[in-house]
């Protein structure tokens, strides 16, 4: 997709790999709309920031609506709201069932898997009206195997990858394309401090950014996109479970 001149909406926009999204699309000529509950760290980036709560349907219907009256419709849309249940100050080795309770479950599902669902839902009439629109979720490396320190945001990731292939065909009638990107570490602020000390090869919000954006031009639906370290080239789950 050449971005220039389109309407692009990102939710979690504020900050992380979200504002790096919105940069990056701005640079490239594109019309870009954040949505997040948090201020943005930096005003500037994108033509319009609307507060949102991608877990309310009624936070999300109201921003589409101020959307659609004062800038249009939406050709892209990426859906990369996400938090983690683990606490910033607990340790590594803490078991998850105590440190994260019953609120801190309901609060992950609620952004990372409600978020997406209640995204989907009231961005599609206007991607629909803006004719060979594209989705990209953000989903996660633990979404294909597993994350012992915080079960209940990698089950929320697995969560979004079956989202993406099964929506990737109720959408196809309507010519939408979605796709999922599946980043390794990333340096942002929703992973714990002593997590992110363990890891080698974090990668910064821009690098994740680039690799999400080029899916727009991949031509792929229900595609699950990784990129997993630093450096290294991006790849699609399907292609190796077809070479296997």
């Amino acid at each position: 997709m050449e971005v220039k001149d389109k309407i692009v909406a990102i939710t979690g926009g504020a900050a992380g790999i979200g504002a790096t999204i919105a940069q990056n699309l701005a640079d490239q000529g594109a019309r870009v709309v954040r949505l997040d509950v948090a201020q943005p760290q930096d005003p500037s980036i994108g033509e319009l920031f609307i507060e949102c709560d991608v877990t309310s349907e009624e936070s999300l219907a109201t921003a589409v609506a101020r959307i659609r009256a004062d800038m249009g419709e939406v050709s892209a849309l990426f859906l990369n709201a996400g938090v983690m249940s683990r606490p910033a100050s607990a340790s590594l080795f803490s078991d998850p069932l105590e440190i994260a309770g019953t609120d801190a479950y309901h609060r992950v599902f609620n952004v990372n898997v409600n978020g997406m669902v209640y995204g989907l839902k009231a961005f599609l009439p206007s991607l629909q009206a803006a004719g060979n629109a594209q989705i990209v979720a953000t989903a996660s490396t633990t979404g294909l195997t597993g994350l012992g320190p915080d079960p209940y945001y990698s089950m929320s990731k697995h969560a979004v990858v079956g989202f993406v292939r099964s929506f990737a065909q109720v959408l196809e009638p309507a010519g939408i394309k979605i796709n999922a990107i599946c980043p390794g570490g990333v340096k942002t602020d929703i992973v714990p401090k002593d997590m992110a000390e363990l890891a080698e090869s974090f990668m910064a919000p821009e690098e994740l950014a680039e690799a999400a954006i080029a899916i727009l031009s991949a031509g792929t639906s229900g595609g699950i996109w990784v990129k997993d370290l630093a450096g290294k080239p991006m790849w699609m789950v399907d292609e190796i479970l077809e070479s296997a």
